[in-house]
C-alpha cells in the first residue's frame, strides 16, 4: 500500500441556484470542474487549463477560496488530495444550458443547492460543500 500526493485546482461555477458538476464516465459520484496541476504549472494556469479542458469555456473573475486536504482509498494505495479550491464566474452561451464538455468521458450536469443537501447529486469531496453554500451566498460568481 503506497501513499500517494495528488495537487488539484477545482472551481466552483454557480448559475443562479444551480452549481457545476463533473464526472468521469464511470464515476458514481461528482465533482467540482477542474484537476490535477501538471509539472511547472501553477495552480492558476491549472484551475484555467482544466476549466478549458472539461467545460470547454473560459472563467472569469477566479477567487481563491481555501486550500482544503482531502483522502481516500484507491485500490490499494492511499491518495492525499491538497486541493486548492476557486469560485468563478461564467455565462453560458445559453441562459441556463448546460455546457458540452469537449473532454472525451466527461459528463457535466447542474445540480441545486437542493440536490446536493438531499444528495440526489453525489458530490465529492465533502469538505467542498461548506465553501459552495459560502459562495452562493456571497455570489463570489460575480
Amino acid at each position: 500500500m503506497a501513499d500517494l500526493h495528488e495537487t488539484t485546482a477545482r472551481c466552483i461555477l454557480l448559475y443562479g441556484p444551480m452549481v457545476l458538476c463533473a464526472a468521469g464516465a464511470r464515476e458514481p459520484f461528482v465533482h467540482l470542474p477542474g484537476g490535477h496541476v501538471e509539472p511547472g504549472e501553477t495552480v492558476l494556469q491549472a484551475v484555467h487549463r482544466e476549466l478549458g479542458e472539461e467545460i470547454g469555456h473560459s472563467v472569469r473573475h477566479l477567487r481563491k477560496l481555501a486550500v482544503l486536504a482531502n483522502t481516500w482509498p484507491r485500490k490499494h494505495d492511499t491518495v492525499h488530495e491538497t486541493m486548492h479550491l476557486y469560485a468563478g464566474w461564467f455565462m453560458p452561451k445559453v441562459s441556463g444550458c448546460l455546457p458540452r464538455s469537449p473532454e472525451e468521458g466527461t459528463r457535466l450536469q447542474w445540480a441545486t443547492m437542493d440536490d446536493l443537501y438531499a444528495r440526489r447529486v453525489f458530490l465529492q469531496p465533502p469538505s467542498t460543500w461548506p465553501y459552495i453554500i459560502q459562495a452562493a451566498q456571497r455570489r463570489y460568481y460575480r
